[in-house]
């Protein structure tokens, strides 16, 4: 995950120390948060029973960001394309998904990473995402 704009134009929200993490997080990772998508903006410690040990910050909604793309055959994005998470991609594959964003440029079927304007807290996760997560 890489920010192209600054984190102030960007919507955050404070997860609390002993949250249930399930193991680390590192900055850039994609957790399910109820009815939202959130991206880590720092990493995440846990203690031994995988609670964070301290408050975190979550990327909900971003207007340019840099995301790991999925990079299966066929899957391009073409600018303005509805962008989905797959539980571990973002894809442009429509398969049952709710959208969380749109591509702000075009990409190969073979890329790795894209621009999207990114918008997790503007969905309703559907039970697909929440399997994934």
């Amino acid at each position: 995950m890489k920010l192209r704009c600054s984190l102030d134009e960007c919507r955050t929200i404070k997860i609390p120390a002993g949250t249930a993490m399930g193991a680390a997080i590192t900055a850039g990772a994609v957790k399910v948060w109820s009815e939202i998508i959130a991206i880590a903006f720092e990493d995440v410690a846990v203690d031994s029973s995988n609670d964070s040990v301290a408050d975190s910050v979550w990327i909900v909604y971003a207007p340019k960001i840099v995301v790991v793309k999925d990079a299966d055959t066929g899957l391009t994005w073409s600018v303005g394309e509805k962008v989905y998470y797959n539980g571990t991609d973002f894809t442009g594959l429509v398969t049952n998904l709710a959208p969380v964003g749109y591509a702000l440029e075009t990409k190969l079927a073979t890329d790795t990473s894209g621009m999207i304007c990114f918008m997790g807290d503007n969905i309703a996760v559907t039970p697909d995402i929440a399997a994934g997560a």
